[in-house]
């Protein structure tokens, strides 16, 4: 890591999806949260489709959540529209 430049940590969405019902995942959850937490980067969680999945994810310290719970994927051109119309520009 320390040849890249790094600022975010990214949890796929198998991890997160199985977090709540197999202990393992979930323990691999907190250990990549830990990791990223040391040296101050953001975790990203991948793949949240429920409201318990977010709701864990929040629990267990991760800052950003993408997924279907939110909206499927969109052109990049797309968002931007769609995210200027909502600011009101």
């Amino acid at each position: 890591m320390q040849a890249f430049p790094v600022d975010f940590i990214k949890i796929d969405k198998s991890f997160v999806q199985m977090a709540s019902v197999d202990e393992i995942s979930g323990h691999i959850v907190d250990n990549i949260v830990e990791l990223a937490r040391k040296p101050g980067l953001s975790i990203v969680a991948e793949g949240v489709e429920t409201q318990e999945q977010a709701d864990l994810m929040i629990g267990k310290g991760v800052h950003f959540l993408q997924g279907y719970l939110y909206s499927p994927p969109v052109p990049g051109n797309k968002f931007i529209s769609e995210w200027v119309m909502k600011a009101g520009g």
